[in-house]
């Protein structure tokens, strides 16, 4: 998913910012603030999730293309699922460094700026629309059919 590389480019980007940055207000070093550690460990931890589920996806569905065989209608909304919560994972922790960077993100020069604008963008495909693909799952998890063959 485009949306996890973004993600994944701006903790990085932003954990080379904290190292040696100082709080503006106190003077102390940013990176010893638990604040901070608690928002880099959750944003490490989702795309470390949501990279595991784009691999266990992708290899499903190689699977079918190696077999010749195609999805059930239930796979095939799963997978539109999963590439929704991706991006619903990706967006958040665009949001948790966001909030980390504060207002030092906020500016044009601020490549953290551009990427959580990219992210902005990117998470309002509607490949990334929860309420249409976990919507269009979860009827095919309860014996319905799919009501959009063009999933």
């Amino acid at each position: 998913s485009a949306s996890l590389g973004i993600a994944e480019g701006m903790l990085e980007e932003y954990l080379e910012f904290i190292v040696g940055h100082t709080a503006l207000m106190s003077g102390a070093a940013a990176s010893a603030d638990p604040i901070q550690h608690l928002k880099v460990a959750e944003a490490r931890v989702c795309l470390t999730a949501a990279g595991a589920l784009a691999r266990l996806t992708c290899n499903e569905m190689t699977a079918h293309v190696n077999a010749g065989t195609l999805p059930s209608d239930t796979e095939r909304t799963r997978y539109r699922a999963h590439g929704a919560h991706i991006g619903r994972q990706a967006w958040h922790v665009a949001n948790l460094i966001w909030d980390a960077v504060m207002g030092r993100g906020v500016y044009e020069k601020n490549p953290l700026a551009r990427r959580y604008r990219d992210l902005a963008t990117g998470t309002r495909h509607f490949t990334h629309n929860w309420d249409l693909n976990g919507a269009a799952h979860g009827r095919t998890l309860v014996g319905l059919a799919m009501d959009n063959p063009a999933l």
